[in-house]
């Protein structure tokens, strides 16, 4: 009878079910040890991320009505809050490695003087979704954290390829997020937290490029980022690796355009 009671309660969703939807996790066939493992890295994906699911609900909010200096502390704190205290397992996960250098490029954000709230917590809300997306479409499906990471994969091709893209799109968010695009390139707030910005997710993509195999085959592109990275960094320490700052957002967008496409299109 109690067996029964359970059921229907489940059945009407009065139970509580394991989070799998969520992170697009399959019900259907498999071994049961590889369900086991992909259901534990659903979970703690699913705990690691919540400080971040409630700070941006929090953070629009305020972002709405004009509070964008408190906005951006918002996701700023939700980053470290989801950074805090990653256990070794899981230390060499995408999730975790994004959750990283997140909490570097907020920080390095926060230093900026002056109205910079507003882009700063536009990118950094952008980049909440990049992190959900990789634990959704790496960790969830390829990272093991009881076993040697991302090895003894048997689907390595689709893993590298993923990866790819995801390096990509990361060093295309604050180019496609943070600029309008009409005679020239203007970014959205201060050029230097765009610069800024920029130049960090240029070097983030270019370490996640030249770990993987695609570094070779890729490796004029990746330079490419690589120089402009530097171009950029340079610029903002005061040398004159460009002419101005009209020179540097539009001269820095276009050759990453170029780099980047030359990978996407392959």
């Amino acid at each position: 009878m109690i067996v029964l009671l359970i059921g229907l309660l489940v059945l009407a969703g009065l139970v509580p079910q394991p989070a799998r939807a969520q992170f697009g996790i399959s019900t259907h066939g498999g071994a049961g040890a590889e369900m086991s493992e992909e259901l534990s890295m659903v979970n703690w994906c699913r705990d690691r991320l919540a400080p971040m699911h409630i700070a941006l609900s929090s953070a629009t909010a305020q972002y709405a009505i004009g509070n964008y200096d408190k906005a951006m502390s918002i996701l700023r704190n939700g980053l470290h809050a989801a950074a805090r205290n990653i256990g070794r397992p899981y230390a060499r996960s995408m999730t975790s490695i994004s959750l990283k250098r997140g909490v570097a490029l907020a920080d390095k954000l926060a230093t900026y003087p002056g109205a910079t709230g507003r882009a700063s917590a536009l990118f950094l809300s952008e980049y909440y979704e990049f992190v959900f997306k990789v634990a959704d479409e790496i960790d969830v499906r390829y990272y093991r954290a009881g076993g040697c990471g991302y090895c003894n994969q048997t689907r390595i091709r689709d893993l590298e390829e993923k990866i790819l893209r995801f390096a990509v799109e990361q060093a295309s968010l604050p180019l496609d997020k943070l600029t309008a695009v009409s005679d020239q390139v203007y970014p959205i707030g201060p050029v230097r937290v765009y610069l800024s910005i920029t130049e960090a997710m240029t070097r983030f993509a270019v370490a996640d490029l030249t770990s993987g195999p695609y570094g070779y085959q890729y490796s004029c592109a990746v330079g490419e980022m690589k120089s402009v990275a530097k171009r950029i960094q340079a610029y903002l320490k005061g040398h004159e690796t460009y002419i101005d700052d009209v020179d540097a957002v539009n001269t820095s967008y276009w050759d990453l355009k170029a780099a980047i496409s030359s990978i996407s299109c392959h």
